[in-house]
C-alpha cells in the first residue's frame, strides 16, 4: 500500500509544472547579450602562398590592427591557414543577394582570451542577437587587469627593431610602486637575461611578467591581491631607462596584448563602424571612432 501510493503521488507530480506547459516555459528574450556565450560573425579567408597580415587587410579593406587583434594566433610569426574577418553589421548580410559565396561566414565564440573559436556556419534564415565588435572586446570583469604602475605607454604590443615586442613599456620615475594587475601566486622572482630583476605572478587565465624591477617585495610562492605592492620600477636588464616591461601570456605561454583586458581609461572597447562595399557586405569602409590606449605607438 505504501508503495502504491508513493508512486501515484509521483505520477501526479510529474504532470504538475511539466515543461510543456506553455505557462511555465521560460523566456529567453528577457536574457541580454552579457548573460550569453559571445558569439560573432565573420567570413572565413583561406589564406595564400606567403601572404601576410597586412596584405589580407589591404586585399579585404579592414584596418591591419583590427585583424590582427581579431586573430592573435597570427601574431607575430605564425600564420594559420585560415584568417577570420569580422563583420561589423549583420544588417548588410541579411537579405542581401550580393553577398558573394567566396568565402562562407562562420559563427565564432570568444574564448576566455577574446580569441576566436569556430562553432559553425552561419545562416540567414537565424533569429540570433550577435555581439558587436565592441561587445566582443570588452572584457569580462574578472578578466580584466589593472594598470601595473603609474605612467605612460612608451612602446606597445608591436614590430620594433625588427622584432616583435611582447609586451608594453610603462616610462615611470625610478623606485616608482609596481601593484599586481590581479590577484594570482607569484611563481618567479629573480634574475632572467635581457628582463632584469624579474616577477611572474600566476592568474586564473594567465600570467602577468614584471621585467626591469630595480627591487622586489614579494617572493616565489607567494599568494597577491589585485593592488598588492610587488616591486619597484627599476632599469635592470636590456633597458635604456626607468620603465617597467609588461606582459601577458596565456596558459600556452603565448604572448598576447595587454590593452584588450586593462581597465579603463587606458583599455576602451574598439568603436568601429562599417558600411557596405563592393568587396565584402559589412567589411568595408572601416571607420575608427576611438583608439584601445592613449599612445600613439598602439
Amino acid at each position: 500500500m505504501l508503495r502504491a501510493s508513493l508512486l501515484s503521488t509521483m505520477l501526479l507530480c510529474a504532470g504538475c509544472g511539466s515543461g510543456l506547459d506553455p505557462a511555465e516555459r521560460r523566456d529567453t528574450s528577457q536574457y541580454n547579450k552579457s548573460s550569453r556565450p559571445k558569439i560573432i560573425l565573420a567570413y572565413e579567408v583561406k589564406r595564400q602562398d606567403g601572404e601576410t597580415m597586412r596584405a589580407i587587410s589591404q586585399r579585404f579593406h579592414i584596418p591591419l590592427k583590427l585583424l590582427e587583434r581579431f586573430n592573435p594566433r597570427a601574431v607575430p610569426e605564425r600564420r594559420p591557414a585560415i584568417v577570420y574577418v569580422p563583420v561589423a553589421q549583420t544588417k548588410t548580410l541579411e537579405g542581401n543577394a550580393s553577398v558573394k559565396k567566396s568565402w562562407p561566414i562562420v559563427k565564432l565564440q570568444r574564448d576566455p582570451f577574446l580569441r576566436p573559436i569556430k562553432i559553425g556556419l552561419w545562416s540567414a534564415l537565424e533569429e540570433e542577437r550577435y555581439h558587436t565588435l565592441d561587445e566582443w572586446f570588452l572584457p569580462d570583469e574578472e578578466q580584466r587587469l589593472s594598470f601595473p604602475v603609474e605612467g605612460y605607454i612608451s612602446s606597445g604590443f608591436s614590430w620594433r627593431w625588427n622584432r616583435f615586442h611582447k609586451g608594453l613599456d610603462i616610462a615611470a620615475r625610478a623606485g616608482s610602486p609596481i601593484l599586481a594587475a590581479q590577484d594570482g601566486k607569484v611563481i618567479f622572482r629573480g634574475w632572467r637575461s635581457g628582463f632584469g630583476l624579474l616577477v611572474i605572478i600566476q592568474h586564473k587565465q594567465g600570467r602577468t611578467y614584471y621585467a626591469h624591477c630595480q627591487s622586489t617585495k614579494v617572493k616565489a610562492g607567494q599568494i597577491v591581491s589585485r593592488g598588492d605592492l610587488i616591486a619597484s620600477v627599476g632599469a635592470t636588464g636590456q633597458s635604456r631607462g626607468p620603465h617597467l616591461h609588461f606582459e601577458f601570456r596565456d596558459n600556452k605561454n603565448q604572448p598576447l596584448d595587454p590593452t584588450a583586458f586593462l581597465q579603463p581609461p587606458c583599455s576602451r572597447p574598439v568603436a568601429l563602424s562599417a558600411q557596405p562595399g563592393p568587396s565584402l557586405a559589412g567589411v568595408t569602409g572601416w571607420s575608427a571612432k576611438s583608439s584601445p590606449c592613449q599612445s600613439s605607438d598602439l
